[in-house]
């Protein structure tokens, strides 16, 4: 990338990479090295290693600064990225060196072009919600987490199906026998959602895919809510335990006695895309979708 004369030293931009790829750390480097020409302020959890100029993203104070967070890597560097932002509203730009980047969908060769467009203001900031989930224990709040793409509630390390109860409010969707259930935001319909049976979601739309994993009922099927209200999930099976899983983190392990609740946060994600960005375009190249060959 030529050197630019333009600055924009208001601009506070944070530098996520994929963790295991020296390709990836290479790109977050030299990106790190043009921004820091481009007079912005660059931050990233890898602190110095991208340059001496980077700052630790390591405190509320840097977080709460951020203009762009840029991520080097695959989907799953876009998670951990979104998680390290703790529901702030700062946008999230993804530059594709993963496998098949759904949410980074910009272009290795297109990364200065586009970041060079965040800066100028020219793109566009599409909005994703972000689901809630609180685990209670002892009937009061233990600890809520967020997630961008699913909460998942699976058996524990016992081998047999569990049962489980699924409220939608105060009202029995249903008892599922089943090794789990996956809870998905349109976001998050394109992973582990589709890849158990669940249906595509277009982002925008305001519903929740609720999806059984492996259930042992042949009427159990994918159920599309209303992302308005709280769904409800606990353990019906004695002397068993289950874990939630959020954006494929495992996080707490729930036993028969606790509950975990469900809602749409008031706070939504925002992603950073090309003006007349078209999300079927991005099925077809990325999904195949609708291709009979």
């Amino acid at each position: 990338m030529k050197k630019s004369k333009k600055s924009f030293a208001n601009k506070h931009v944070s530098i996520c990479h994929r963790p295991e790829s020296p390709e990836a750390l290479n790109k977050a480097k030299e990106i790190a090295n043009w921004l820091d020409e481009l007079k912005v302020q660059v931050y990233s959890p890898s602190g110095k290693k991208l340059g001496k100029h980077v700052k630790s993203l390591d405190s509320k104070t840097s977080l709460d600064k951020l203009s762009l967070m840029v991520v080097v890597g695959g989907d799953g560097t876009y998670l951990r990225a979104a998680n390290l932002l703790e529901g702030r509203p700062t946008p999230i730009l993804g530059i594709n060196m993963g496998s098949l980047g759904f949410l980074t969908e910009t272009r290795v060769s297109e990364a200065y072009r586009a970041i060079l467009q965040f800066l100028e203001n020219k793109m566009e900031l599409h909005q994703r919600s972000i689901i809630k989930v609180t685990v209670v224990k002892g009937g009061k709040s233990h600890k809520s987490y967020f997630a961008l793409n699913d909460i998942v509630f699976e058996r524990g390390l016992d081998t047999h199906l569990i049962n489980i109860g699924i409220s939608f409010e105060k009202n029995l969707i249903c008892d599922l026998k089943a090794d789990g259930i996956i809870v998905s935001t349109p976001t998050g319909s394109t992973a582990y959602n589709l890849a158990a049976g669940g249906p595509i979601i277009y982002p925008s739309s305001s519903v929740l895919s609720i999806v059984p994993i492996n259930s042992h009922s042949l009427t159990m099927r994918p159920l599309i809510v209303p992302d308005d209200r709280q769904i409800h999930i606990r353990i019906l099976s004695k002397n068993t335990s289950a874990f939630v899983t959020v954006d494929g983190q495992r996080v707490e392990e729930v036993k028969p006695t606790d509950s975990v609740v469900i809602e749409k946060s008031d706070r939504d994600h925002l992603t950073v895309r090309e003006p007349g960005n078209n999300y079927f375009d991005l099925l077809r190249d990325k999904l195949k979708f609708g291709q009979r060959d």
